[in-house]
């Protein structure tokens, strides 16, 4: 939902209170502005630009946090009510 109203407003229309909360580790505010620029400038070429990617080591880690707590999360529902 975001990404349309961006593409409406522009960066500047989106309050800085919004902008500020998003919290998406290892990918941050700058890099999501980096790549739109990216894809912005290849717009009606037929080349492929460079690939922007956070690093593949915090990627691995930022999963492995996001499973570990799904997976007790999961487990917890499956224990009795107290």
């Amino acid at each position: 939902m975001g990404a349309i109203v961006v593409a409406r407003v522009d960066e500047e229309g989106i309050p800085d209170h919004w902008r500020d909360g998003i919290c998406e580790w290892p990918r941050s505010v700058a890099w999501m502005g980096t790549l739109a620029q990216r894809l912005a400038s290849q717009v009606g070429r037929r080349m492929r630009g460079e690939a922007l990617a956070p690093s593949p080591l915090a990627m691995l880690l930022r999963n492995i946090v996001f499973l570990v707590v799904v997976l007790l999360h999961g487990f917890r529902r499956l224990a009795p009510q107290y």
